[in-house]
């Protein structure tokens, strides 16, 4: 019996996709697990690779060759909903964990120690562990994420920030059901899934680095800062047209007051001072409360574009706390 479905949706990945089956195919288990893997039509021979590793373990493998006619366009964009939805339904198993077809995974444990936390945790329908992110311009891990951690998370915590890789995620397949319509508009797919899920059960982060995320010309962080700002507020929207509740509401503003001052943040990084300003005005007009007593992130924000000679003091004196042997 199939305890844990690998949900594994690719395209285009020809040059990482032998890494992520390897990575799943080294697992080391005392349950059955199967890898179904979604292969979206690719013009760059991911396809090909996928049918001969299929070809080669016809017991663990279940490969799907999708047709580009059956992409779903959300406002004009091309996505991978259609692949990755049909995956979930796909599943047999009792769990689903998530992969990329240009992420992969480092430990031969990491299934094993996620089945053995939901199966003694039923009140959990979501888990998963941290991850390094790879950046492929260089060749080095550039962070770890989440970057600040704790064990056990809610519906309020997500919907604030999708703080979850989805190479780190397993998931109640019985948590999942019938997806609701707007799942298959929203412009993400992963985020609206562990939302649906958390409303079902608890999240526990396994403190534990077990994968690697590549951040590559392809992915989502390579797109431009307006962009991914767009698809946030896109995905924000989503989430107050369907989820009911004064504390979820709540959470949804919080979440859009923060989006837009990561973008003041990077942007002041990045000299366009003016832009900066934009949208740290914007953050502060979606939730004012949230700068009555500011946390230290937006404090300093503001003292770096509107008072910058007392932001470099400030900064001066961070630094040299922080240099501080303990």
């Amino acid at each position: 019996m199939i305890k844990v479905s690998v949900c594994l949706q690719t395209y285009n990945h020809a040059s990482y996709i032998k890494k992520a089956l390897e990575s799943v195919l080294m697992q080391e288990t005392d349950f059955d697990y199967e890898i179904i893997v979604g292969e979206d039509e690719s013009s760059d021979g991911t396809r090909e690779i996928c049918i001969d590793y299929a070809g080669r373990y016809p017991d663990r493998i279940r490969l799907f060759l999708r047709s580009r006619k059956d992409v779903i366009y959300i406002n004009g964009r091309a996505t991978g909903r259609f692949n990755f939805t049909e995956n979930l339904k796909a599943a047999t198993g009792k769990y689903i964990a998530l992969l990329d077809g240009d992420d992969y995974w480092t430990d031969p444990n990491k299934l094993q120690e996620q089945a053995d936390f939901m199966d003694t945790h039923p009140g959990y329908t979501v888990c998963f562990h941290r991850v390094q992110e790879l950046n492929e311009a260089t060749d080095r891990i550039t962070a770890v994420h989440p970057a600040h951690v704790k064990k056990s998370y809610g519906l309020t915590d997500l919907l604030r920030l999708n703080f979850i890789p989805t190479v780190s995620a397993m998931v109640r397949k019985d948590a999942i059901g019938e997806l609701p319509d707007w799942f298959y508009k929203i412009p993400v797919g992963d985020w609206p899934l562990f939302i649906h899920c958390a409303r079902r059960g608890s999240i526990r982060l396994i403190n534990k680095v077990m994968a690697v995320y590549r951040n590559h010309a392809g992915g989502y962080w390579s797109q431009s800062l307006s962009a991914q700002l767009q698809m946030n507020l896109e995905i924000y929207d989503f989430f107050k047209q369907h989820l009911e509740g004064k504390e979820y509401q709540k959470e949804i503003r919080k979440g859009v007051s923060d989006a837009y001052c990561r973008a003041a943040v990077v942007s002041a990084s990045l000299g366009k001072t003016a832009r900066a300003k934009r949208y740290f005005l914007k953050s502060i007009a979606v939730h004012p409360m949230l700068y009555v007593i500011p946390a230290p992130r937006r404090a300093a924000l503001f003292l770096r574009l509107y008072t910058p000679p007392l932001y470099r003091v400030w900064k001066r004196v961070r630094d040299k706390l922080v240099q501080r042997p303990a």
